[in-house]
């Protein structure tokens, strides 16, 4: 009799986001700017779902100081595969001057069970300046 070993690999799941990507890397509070990058699944079985959130930070580390944007919901994401999303990105009036991030979360409400959920985030650097100003001028006659 012949025998032969077989390995049995766990299902495993792992989102990560790929070529983040902003149309405008500057930009001011209260401005749309359209966003782009890819969810893969890494893992070797399929996703069910793939959300992603977008959030504007001061660092490009996740936290729960960071502000949602929006959010995207793609459907099933099979094994070795990737979806593209084009989220609009509206930062918020107000927004202070300076130097940001913005994050591309994988599982931003943590419903997917992955392999590795330190991967999840990729980031792409945005500056905000203040608005022009308008000024009005009249001519005294």
């Amino acid at each position: 009799m012949r025998s032969q070993a077989i390995t049995v690999v766990a299902p495993s799941i792992d989102l990560v986001i790929q070529q983040a990507y902003l149309n405008s890397t500057t930009t001011t509070g209260g401005t749309t700017i359209s966003a782009s990058h890819y969810v893969y699944n890494q893992g070797n079985t399929a996703a069910a779902s793939s959300n992603v959130g977008y959030y504007l930070s001061t660092d490009a580390t996740f936290s729960s100081n960071d502000v949602l944007l929006t959010s995207s919901t793609g459907g099933t994401l099979a094994a070795g595969n990737y979806s593209t999303r084009y989220p609009s990105l509206t930062i918020p009036t107000g927004t202070t001057a300076g130097n940001y991030y913005v994050l591309f979360v994988a599982d931003y409400l943590n419903t997917v069970t992955e392999t590795n959920e330190n991967n999840n985030v990729a980031s792409a650097a945005l500056t905000v300046v203040a608005p022009a100003s308008t000024w009005l001028f009249s001519r005294l006659t």
